[in-house]
């Protein structure tokens, strides 16, 4: 599992390893922004896209922090 966060604000990519439904490696990579509702810190889900390589995923999960 990897995880990059924003230089700046607080949205996070987490990029994780598992298979599809016919045994093929895959590459997931989610979206997720953390917040402070008042009382305590909240993770928001924003978007998950799957790819076939994890380099296509970091690419995709770099630009969607900057």
């Amino acid at each position: 599992m990897t995880t990059l966060t924003a230089a700046t604000g607080t949205k996070k990519a987490t990029i994780r390893q598992g298979q599809d439904g016919y045994g093929d490696i895959i590459f997931r990579a989610t979206l997720c922004q953390e917040y402070n509702n008042g009382t305590e810190m909240v993770e928001r889900f924003i978007e998950s896209k799957t790819f076939t390589t994890e380099k296509k995923a970091t690419t995709w999960a770099k630009k969607q922090l900057t």
